[in-house]
């Protein structure tokens, strides 16, 4: 009888343990999440201009070899957001042959903002700033900034047109 319940818990523990490092392991490939933030941009057709949840603002510079730099600022939250990660696009460029603007998708550490609170070393930061490049001197950006609430169980997704000028 020993027996069978020492085998019935090491089942358990193992079928545990496989199931923590399969999931470990679907959360893990950042090159299917990153084609995935695209894709719910692509799909989203309402986007906000602001955010109830934090500030956002934009700015463009002109590069010696005639493209522009964008610069896309995310800052000052309202609400404790953990795990923040930020994808920003132009509509209408093909993202397969070019990295678009993100952050927090590919890297492996994490990016909190949490109101009055900064701290860089535990990953707290005052805001965001991610950067990429366009052709056009006037250009529209389409951002997908998604986080996670304090127990890390639910995801929130904000999605914000900008237009750079």
């Amino acid at each position: 009888m020993q027996s069978l319940s020492k085998k019935l818990i090491v089942l358990l523990v193992m079928l545990l343990l496989s199931g923590c490092s399969f999931i470990k392991e679907k959360e893990a490939d950042p090159n299917e999440k990153y084609e995935d933030m695209i894709e719910l941009i692509n799909a989203y057709d309402t986007f906000n201009e602001t955010s109830d949840y934090f500030e956002i603002s934009g700015e463009k510079v002109r590069n010696a070899d005639g493209n522009f730099s964008f610069y896309l600022t995310i800052d000052k939250p309202r609400v404790a957001m953990y795990d923040v990660e930020v994808v920003a696009i132009e509509k209408g460029v093909d993202y397969s042959k070019n990295m678009a603007a993100n952050v927090g998708v590919f890297e492996d550490s994490t990016y909190t903002m949490i109101p009055n609170q900064t701290n860089p070393d535990k990953g707290y930061y005052a805001g965001i700033v991610i950067s990429g490049t366009t052709l056009n001197s006037e250009c529209e950006l389409y951002v997908l900034v998604q986080w996670k609430s304090k127990d890390l169980l639910n995801t929130k997704r904000e999605y914000i047109k900008i237009n750079i000028q």
